[in-house]
C-alpha cells in the first residue's frame, strides 16, 4: 500500500497515539484464536475474569470477529462484532 511513513502526508500510523495495532495489506493476512461461543454470548474455554478489554478473537459459532470492549465507557463490557471497514480501500 505504500502509504505508511514519515515521507507520507498524513503521517500514517505514526498519528494513531495509545496501544493501536496497524495491520494493513492486500496480500497477508493475520490469523486470530479461533474460538466457539455459547448461548450467553462468550467464548467457550476462556474464564470470565481472564476478559482484557481489547482481546479480539474470531467466533467460530457466528463466523465472526469479536472485541471485548465497552460502548458506555466502562460501565459494561461485553463481546461486540467488528464488520464495518474503517480503513480506506
Amino acid at each position: 500500500m505504500k502509504r505508511a511513513g514519515e515521507g507520507n502526508p498524513d503521517k500514517w500510523p505514526m498519528v494513531r497515539k495509545g496501544g493501536w495495532m496497524a495491520l494493513e495489506s492486500k496480500t497477508k493476512g493475520i490469523v486470530l484464536n479461533r474460538v466457539p461461543f455459547d448461548a450467553s454470548g462468550n467464548p467457550v474455554g476462556i474464564s470470565q475474569v481472564d476478559f482484557i478489554e481489547g482481546m479480539t478473537v474470531y467466533d467460530t459459532t457466528n463466523n465472526t470477529m469479536k472485541i471485548y470492549t465497552t460502548r458506555d465507557s466502562g460501565t459494561t463490557y461485553g463481546w461486540y462484532e467488528m464488520k464495518i471497514q474503517t480503513c480506506p480501500n
